[in-house]
């Protein structure tokens, strides 16, 4: 994973995504919200990729799984 993670970054920027999660307007994450976010990214990069970046951001819990992955918003 790391070197997909180090590759990602010349591909999508983070700052690119951090605004694509923003302009999403969504507030409470859910599993099938993180797949509309990968299907909206422009770059083709991974469900475990863009979930692993929601987790860097700090909008959804380290590991979580289920109906509800969210962590307090920080946007």
């Amino acid at each position: 994973m790391g070197a997909e993670v180090f590759a990602v970054e010349f591909i999508y920027p983070e700052h690119e995504f951090a605004e694509l999660v923003r302009a999403s307007g969504v507030v409470t994450w859910r599993p099938e919200d993180v797949v509309v976010l990968k299907r909206r990214t422009p770059a083709k990069i991974s469900y475990m990729l863009v979930q692993k970046r929601l987790e860097r951001l700090g909008v959804v819990e380290r590991g979580a799984r289920g109906s509800s992955l969210s962590s307090p918003s920080p946007f």
